[in-house]
């Protein structure tokens, strides 16, 4: 649930990478991966970059159901 809305998140494995494509209603699909920086830190990411909070804003949702899984 996103500012309101469900949102349908599908989740795609392309040469080992966890893809997330998510269908926003307003803006259309936002594809996003969690990357990891040079200190070990994982962080949400748009694929391609650009769209940078949004992914931070759904990925933080999204992370504790990865958790619970």
């Amino acid at each position: 649930n996103y500012k309101g809305q469900l949102l349908n998140v599908q989740v795609v494995d392309i040469n080992g990478q966890r893809i997330y494509r998510i269908q926003l209603p307003s803006s259309g699909p936002l594809l996003m991966t969690r990357a990891k920086n040079a200190d070990g830190v994982y962080f949400w990411t748009s694929v391609p970059e650009g769209k940078q909070k949004l992914a931070e804003e759904i990925g933080s949702l999204i992370e504790p159901l990865l958790k619970s899984q």
